[in-house]
């Protein structure tokens, strides 16, 4: 059993206090930054244990698991922030701590807000969030648990039972009958706590099937979940690279019109909408003998046939002058102008050169 140390309050000097008021006013006038604040201090004592383990493995011999806990309670007006970590010491806090929270944050008690500002800016700490919320859900029970769950009650009904009472006594029929009803039953209300990682999308396969939306499972997995070799394996005979596009989102990719074409002949292309693909790709050009091959960059070339490349020359021909012309009006502000076979609706798009 812990025991409970007693509190200790300690006052701001004057001009500490002003600072304080300072920084309420501009640095956090956008009051969700107080979660985001609280989440980074939790994940920075569980940075602490982890850095005490390097030379005191016993740290953790407990074997407790690493985590941050947000319990909101709107009845009591609290929101309670709980982390495994190793917090400061009482000359820490009084050297470190200042009350920069205002009074008016009772929104952030409802499940929404707290989940919008948890996305927002702690998305990314490399600890679980766990939200807690207490909610109600209808449960069935007989007649006789009712009357079990009841404890005052139960007393009440039995000075009743020792009252007399008029028996109707039926027939024989009628008894067998009532053996046959079943017992009646009432819904009642229980509270429970609901536990939700914030921090954490889980693959589909392991989520509860009631909680999938129609879009999660509309795609193929294919589509979300993949190694390269499984790209390798779907390749297309005539296929030679392996063919990606770099991007803000999926949407983004998904509409481009350098995607156009590859598609359209049946070709994959995987979607990279994350910063750092970018700069991966830089540095990764191969995979296995596979080349890797932007769709939004110069140099691209898909596998064609006899009349295919017939008709590529045909068009270049057909429309040189033009291109001569383009070039001529748009001058410096591009490096050449040229026909090509990528697109299928879209009327031209700029690529990049293939070093860039």
């Amino acid at each position: 059993m812990e025991r409970e140390e007693e509190v200790e309050n300690f006052a701001f000097q004057a001009e500490i206090a002003q600072l304080m008021s300072l920084i309420i006013n501009t640095f956090y006038s956008n009051k969700e930054i107080f979660l985001r604040e609280l989440i980074s201090n939790a994940s920075d004592a569980l940075d602490k244990i982890l850095y005490e383990i390097l030379t005191d493995p016993s740290k953790l011999d407990s074997g407790k698991e690493l985590k941050i806990d947000i319990i909101p309670n709107p009845q009591e007006q609290t929101l309670t922030l709980v982390d495994t970590g190793i917090g400061m010491t009482k000359a820490d806090l009084i050297n470190n701590l200042g009350i920069i929270a205002k009074s008016d944050q009772t929104e952030y008690l409802e499940e929404r807000r707290v989940k919008e500002v948890v996305k927002k800016h702690s998305q990314f700490i490399g600890y679980p969030i766990t939200l807690y919320l207490e909610k109600e859900r209808e449960k069935e029970i007989s007649d006789d648990e009712a009357e079990e769950e009841k404890g005052e009650k139960e007393e009440e009904d039995k000075d009743d039972e020792e009252k007399p009472k008029i028996e109707d006594v039926g027939s024989d029929e009628e008894d067998d009958g009532g053996k046959d009803k079943k017992k009646k039953t009432k819904k009642i209300k229980e509270k429970y706590i609901n536990k939700e990682e914030l921090n954490k999308t889980k693959p589909i396969w392991t989520r509860n099937p009631g909680l999938i939306l129609t879009n999660d499972w509309e795609d193929h997995l294919a589509v979300k979940h993949f190694s390269v070799e499984d790209y390798v394996s779907r390749m297309k005979e005539t296929q030679k690279s392996i063919y990606y596009i770099t991007g803000e989102s999926k949407e983004q990719v998904t509409n481009s019109a350098f995607v156009e074409r590859v598609q359209k002949r049946g070709f994959e292309v995987v979607y990279m909408t994350e910063p750092i693909d970018k700069y991966c790709m830089q540095q990764l050009k191969k995979f296995d003998v596979k080349s890797l091959v932007s769709v939004t960059k110069e140099g691209l070339e898909l596998p064609e046939d006899e009349e295919e490349k017939k008709k590529m020359e045909e068009s270049k021909a057909k429309f040189e002058n033009l291109c001569k012309l383009m070039k001529e009006i748009l001058d410096k502000k591009v490096e050449k102008v040229t026909i090509s076979n990528r697109l299928v609706s879209s009327p031209c798009c700029i690529v990049t050169s293939t070093y860039v």
